[in-house]
């Protein structure tokens, strides 16, 4: 039995035995981590933004040091604009156990806009095998004078082969799309706030689909989008991404708030 599970799972587990499973509905799976590389560097798409006088900081641990012994390391930023266009890439070395960095208008080159971003560990992992680190730190939010709010990372999306020396390809398939579409409901009661904004994104390879309140978009790969909304007692989201979840900046008076869908 133990043979012939050895067999089947990673064609179970292949790209187009995922793709197969999740056309025809036979235990469906969300995100598929790659099972044929001993190390990689994974990473959610983690939201920036500029506009309406929002500042963005990111927290990110030393995970290869803290889990590994491995010194010296270096992380990957990769930002993308709310298209999904790629708009700079940038290294930088790991010298403190956690590490900030603030998102300005000046860093995204006097841009006030949003959009998103991606972070991978940089090493060589040299005899060991099974370096798999998953990246789902932490992103604040500054509104204005307000306190930052911050929320962790919210889909995996990328991983980088860490295998492949410095040729940094980066991989866009964790993320699966379901044929049939699935309803995610946000445990919050809105009425409460003056009013609200969902933030999306496509952490998949395919277009997806998303409606909300009878607004309903379409989001290429990497790519984001705002969505404001006023009061409703029970907001229903709809997409053929498995798991829609928004991060949600609610607005009351001064007061700012942020957290996840």
């Amino acid at each position: 039995m133990n043979y012939l599970k050895s067999l089947v799972e990673p064609i179970f587990n292949s790209k187009t035995g995922v793709l197969l499973r999740n056309t025809v509905g036979f235990k469906r799976t969300e995100f598929a981590l790659p099972s044929n590389i001993k190390n990689y560097s994974c990473s959610d798409l983690f939201f920036w933004r500029t506009d309406q006088n929002f500042r963005t900081f990111f927290r990110f641990s030393d995970i290869p040091n803290t889990y590994y012994g491995i010194e010296n390391s270096q992380v990957l930023l990769i930002f993308y604009n709310k298209y999904g266009k790629e708009l700079f890439r940038e290294i930088l070395a790991v010298n403190d156990a956690v590490t900030e960095i603030e998102i300005d208008k000046h860093k995204m080159g006097e841009c006030e806009d949003y959009g998103t971003f991606s972070i991978f560990h940089l090493f060589d992992p040299g005899e060991m095998n099974d370096v798999k680190i998953t990246n789902r730190c932490y992103v604040g939010y500054q509104f204005k004078n307000s306190l930052p709010s911050f929320v962790h990372g919210n889909l995996l999306a990328q991983y980088l082969d860490l295998s492949v020396g410095n040729n940094y390809i980066i991989n866009n398939d964790v993320a699966k799309v379901f044929r049939n579409p699935s309803t995610y409901i946000i445990q919050k009661n809105f009425n409460s706030f003056d009013y609200s904004e969902l933030m999306f994104c496509n952490p998949s390879e395919e277009n997806i689909w998303i409606e909300v309140h009878e607004k309903k978009i379409e989001l290429l790969p990497k790519s984001s989008a705002l969505i404001k909304i006023d009061h409703p007692k029970l907001l229903k989201i709809k997409s053929n991404l498995p798991m829609p979840r928004p991060v949600v900046f609610s607005f009351k008076n001064k007061f700012f708030d942020c957290h996840h869908g």
